[in-house]
């Protein structure tokens, strides 16, 4: 498990040039609300982002300044707040490629009266298949769903909406180079 821990700022940052999180490996970005941080690297994801922390609101934001790759087991766990339309946002400066699960935590009751943002890769190449696609819901037996619009992904209660673009090979394992650092 990585911990990104804020400092009194609410802000933090990692740097590297490449993170690569093996199956059942953790990136734990559920820190002070809210949290603002930054990862100076790269991530190939085949374990768990989580940004929930159960206890406060839907507003941590984090930016990769890499490209983001999700890879067989790639998930992400994000509060989201029905009442105020807000999630907890990724944001990706490079490519996104891959699949990756999310599931969704709502921080009080009822439904989205509007879409709330997610992940924004605004230099996305749209050529690569990426898709976030909501799995699962805790605590509400409802359905929710994401949508894809302009290199945005949304949380939503709308099921008429894609969840991302392109082709992509969600059981492709990731294979570990010795220029990264490899976290377990």
């Amino acid at each position: 498990t990585i911990k990104l821990v804020a400092d009194t700022n609410n802000k933090s940052q990692i740097a590297s040039e490449i993170i690569n999180m093996s199956s059942g490996s953790t990136l734990d970005l559920a820190g002070n609300s809210p949290l603002i941080g930054t990862i100076n690297a790269s991530v190939n994801n085949d374990g768990l982002i989580n940004f929930s922390h159960n206890s406060d609101g839907a507003d941590d934001i984090v930016t990769i300044k890499g490209t983001y790759h999700a890879y067989k087991n790639a998930s992400m766990i994000i509060d989201v707040d029905p009442s105020n339309n807000t999630a907890d946002l990724l944001i990706i400066e490079g490519d996104v490629v891959g699949r990756t699960k999310v599931v969704v935590r709502p921080t009080g009751s009822g439904l989205l009266t509007a879409k709330a943002l997610f992940v924004s890769a605004p230099n996305d190449d749209v050529s690569t298949g990426a898709y976030f696609d909501v799995f699962r819901m805790d605590g509400d037996a409802r359905e929710w769903y994401s949508l894809y619009e302009n290199n945005k992904w949304y949380v939503t209660n709308d099921d008429t909406s894609p969840s991302g673009y392109g082709t992509t090979d969600d059981d492709e394992d990731l294979v570990i180079g010795d220029d990264a650092y490899d976290y377990e």
